[in-house]
């Protein structure tokens, strides 16, 4: 802790003299680059939040919000990370234990089926929450893949830069899914699968990979769910969480 406040107060007393040097005209910059680097390369969400405010403090709206953005950044990918639930009955340890469960570990991440980022969004979900739009099948690397046109401001590259955004768009899309699940499949919680009542967490993740007209097949097909073994291996390994 000791260490984190030294580095904090010699950010802030960089950040002070660099501004009182940009204010009496050009010289030899000296900036605080380096510590700023050191303090986002740390994967440190609470130093960075901490540089944030110090940043803030001095006057240098600019930068500490980029590193609150960074801070936000690191605490979805921290191994340790506990997540706000977004739904009011759910806990947040129980909604942390699902995040982690299905929280891959490259952000940047592009599959050969083009599913992206941690979460492994297709084109066309990403088409439903509103962050693309016009899907279409495309050749990449020699499949055919769904894509689509990436709704401005977002883009490929600053959603596949911001574990923060893609955490954003899981949550969104979360809560549409298990809307829908209530409102369309309304005796779908507490079905038996396989000897053990559905919960929303298992048909959550069942959703996520087939789509709520999938889930209505696996849910009343047995067949369904001997053929999607890997969907059906989520629904266990997610059922009872919440």
């Amino acid at each position: 802790m000791g260490g984190l406040l030294i580095g904090l107060a010699f950010l802030m007393a960089a950040l002070a003299a660099s501004r009182a040097r940009a204010s009496s005209g050009p010289s030899s910059p000296a900036t605080p680059d380096a510590s700023i680097e050191k303090i986002v390369r740390s994967g440190d969400p609470h130093k960075m939040l901490a540089a944030s405010q110090a940043a803030g403090k001095a006057g240098d709206r600019q930068l500490s919000d980029k590193l609150a953005i960074k801070a936000a950044d690191a605490n979805v990918m921290a191994p340790g990370a506990v997540f706000p639930s977004p739904f009011p009955s759910v806990p947040a340890a129980a909604w942390t234990a699902f995040v982690r469960a299905l929280r891959g570990s490259n952000p940047r991440e592009i599959t050969p089926a083009y599913h992206l980022g941690i979460f492994a969004f297709g084109m066309p979900r990403l088409v439903d929450l509103g962050i693309a739009s016009n899907p279409k099948k495309v050749q990449k690397g020699g499949r055919t893949v769904w894509d689509a046109d990436w709704t401005p401001p977002a883009s490929l590259e600053a959603f596949l830069a911001s574990p923060s955004f893609q955490y954003h768009a899981f949550v969104k899309a979360c809560r549409q899914d298990l809307e829908q699940i209530l409102a369309k499949l309304p005796h779908a919680v507490g079905t038996e699968i396989d000897g053990k009542p559905a919960t929303p967490s298992g048909l959550l993740a069942v959703t996520k990979q087939a789509g709520l007209k999938g889930l209505e097949s696996w849910i009343a097909d047995e067949e369904v769910r001997k053929k999607h073994s890997n969907t059906t291996a989520a629904f266990h390994r997610l059922n009872g969480i919440f």
